[in-house]
């Protein structure tokens, strides 16, 4: 055993050797023998790559470089699929199906944020090709994997651009109730200011979101919206008119 273990690294050293000497053809044709030879040796399969690779026969390296990797996924070597798939990215970074191929990986490993990060190179390459059915399925995995109030937004606007309003409402008022227990007012009010056109009757909303604006010193946009939804009238906000109209008037004398 370790006698073949020697003579194919052997084998394997006299062909890098015509490699450096450019004589790649005829390299790549003994890779390839030796690798027919010995077709459960990684290590050979992976030199017919870097030399499919070198003599400019791209799609072929990867084809060998992805099977070499599923058969690591399949040996459970999970970093040595991850280090060929992140190979093939330097050799071709438009191969989302790769960056969804870590990202199932990563999570494998527990590394949540790699995961996360490669799912959103794969949204940002589907966003290149307009393939929206792409971008929503990624982005709800995305969010499965991480329920960040960055990544719910994401797929709320995802949401909203394809037209699905009730699944970006339903993003938002997620999104609302946990800017609302972190006590994140602005970031509250900007997302209040995302359903309200969509719940133009929804008077929690409404009442909130004028005193959001009164916090903020606002008071002609805590007006604004009660006109806007005709609740001027509404008994229930009267204490937030009295305040706002109060607010108004100091705030024009402190600037005259």
């Amino acid at each position: 055993m370790v006698f073949f273990q020697n003579s194919l690294q052997k084998k394997l050293k006299e062909i890098s050797s015509r490699f450096f000497q450019d004589k790649y053809e005829k390299a790549l044709k003994e890779a390839i023998a030796v690798s027919a030879s010995r077709p459960n040796d990684m290590r050979a399969r992976l030199r017919v790559a870097e030399l499919f690779f070198k003599t400019k026969q791209l799609d072929r390296a990867i084809e060998i470089y992805h099977a070499v990797a599923s058969q690591f996924i399949q040996e459970n070597f999970i970093l040595k699929a991850v280090a060929i798939y992140k190979n093939i990215l330097k050799l071709d970074p438009s191969r989302v199906e790769i960056n969804l191929k870590l990202a199932e990986l990563y999570q494998k490993l527990e590394m949540i944020s790699d995961a996360a990060n490669q799912y959103r190179i794969a949204i940002q390459l589907y966003g290149t090709k307009g393939q929206r059915d792409k971008i929503v399925e990624i982005c709800k995995k995305l969010v499965d994997l991480d329920p960040s109030n960055l990544n719910r937004k994401k797929l709320g606007e995802i949401y909203q651009a394809n037209g699905m309003t009730n699944e970006a409402i339903e993003q938002y008022e997620i999104l609302a109730n946990n800017f609302k227990q972190a006590k994140e007012y602005d970031d509250l009010m900007r997302t209040y200011e995302l359903i309200l056109p969509h719940k133009p009757d929804n008077k929690a909303i409404i009442k909130d979101l004028m005193i959001l604006y009164l916090r903020s010193k606002n008071p002609d946009s805590a007006l604004r919206v009660l006109e806007k939804q005709k609740m001027e009238a509404e008994p229930e906000f009267k204490d937030l008119v009295e305040k706002a109209k109060l607010m108004k008037k100091a705030l024009r004398s402190t600037k005259s």
